[in-house]
């Protein structure tokens, strides 16, 4: 992505908040950073300032997927999106933040530890922070094609660990028809439909109102009684809403395919970097017009995983995510700040270590 080009202002907006109290800029950047795209917009982060300068990103035990998630993939990755939003909105302040992984341990509370230190001078306008508001994931259907110079983009973006490659279309009918088995199987279990509902908000109204989950329906306001009855409908005739076909459909039709991988290993390191790498490649998509949906069915869980690993031969995978254009759509709002910026400490168990 290339940078904004021409001369900065002479009273630049952001010298004011790299100039501010210590907890204004800290404010802003953990808004930033929580703009990331998270499953069922569960947003799982909290962050909490050791001190003026250091910042604890953790997980919110909460807000994890029991059925959805149950190794905590998908949590990292999110944690990573979020990590990546606040190291952009950082560095376009001129921070050039120091990172600790898991400086407790991978099994302790904290998923990074982060340093601003000290400001240099302000950079040129980092357009990628503009571009964290505007980035969507793609639920639907998406048009094509992906243009040479998107892939060539997205080839050279700088990838750390994480490992991207694109699915060759005769990859696709087994891709599609692993994942609309594996999602008509874990939608026929009735506490993965439990857990789906809890997240699952009747209106735009009360998506606005809790600020974090999925509308039922594209209405600002739905009657409460039919929103009932679409719940227990989903609930106990889970056969009228199989997303088989759907998900099948949807992948087939996909314009491309990419898959993230890390041959180096696989673990909450690994998933935290993947996270950032599919921030990266969203917001690179967000700045040429495009949207990228992601498939967490296919690497949900281990057994699935080794599935799309043998359809794929890739070691290793961690998301496979489709991509094109989408309808443009609002985005999902987020959490109030004070819910997410020095929280009341969790007294639910944390995630099992994965062996």
């Amino acid at each position: 992505m290339s940078d904004a080009s021409g001369d900065m202002p002479a009273t630049d907006p952001r010298a004011f908040l790299r100039d501010a109290e210590p907890q204004r800029r800290l404010d802003y950047l953990v808004g930033r950073a929580s703009m990331a795209p998270s499953p069922y917009n569960t947003q799982p982060w909290r962050f909490r300032s050791r001190d003026a300068e250091v910042v604890d990103l953790q997980w919110d035990p909460d807000r994890r997927l029991d059925q959805a998630d149950p190794n905590g993939r998908l949590l990292f990755v999110a944690l990573g999106a979020a990590l990546e939003n606040f190291m952009i909105a950082a560095g376009d302040l001129g921070y050039q933040p120091e990172v600790v992984p898991f400086p407790e341990g991978e099994q302790g509370p904290t998923a990074v530890r982060i340093s601003l230190g000290e400001p240099g001078t302000l950079p040129e306008p980092d357009p990628r922070v503009d571009l964290q508001a505007r980035r969507r994931t793609a639920h639907g259907r998406l048009s094509g094609p992906v243009e040479p110079a998107v892939r060539d983009a997205l080839d050279h973006l700088d990838l750390g660990e994480a490992e991207l490659s694109w699915a060759e279309n005769v990859w696709k009918d087994a891709l599609a028809g692993h994942a609309a088995v594996t999602a008509s199987r874990r939608w026929r279990e009735h506490a993965f439909r439990r857990e789906f509902l809890a997240w699952l908000r009747k209106d735009h109204a009360e998506l606005e109102e809790r600020r974090d989950g999925m509308a039922m329906t594209r209405f600002r306001r739905f009657p409460g009684w039919l929103a009932k009855v679409g719940r227990r409908a989903m609930l106990y005739l889970p056969v009228l809403f199989d997303p088989e076909r759907k998900t099948g459909r949807r992948i087939r039709q996909a314009p491309a395919l990419v898959v993230l991988a890390t041959p180096a290993g696989n673990g909450r390191p690994q998933w935290l970097a993947v996270g950032r790498v599919y921030q990266r490649i969203g917001l690179e998509l967000a700045h040429a017009g495009h949207a990228m949906g992601p498939e967490a069915v296919l690497t949900a869980t281990e057994s699935a995983r080794a599935e799309t690993a043998n359809i794929l031969r890739r070691k290793e995978p961690q998301l496979v995510a489709r991509i094109g254009r989408a309808r443009p759509h609002p985005g999902t709002p987020r959490r109030r700040l004070h819910r997410v910026l020095n929280p009341p400490a969790p007294t639910f168990p944390l995630y099992p270590h994965p062996d």
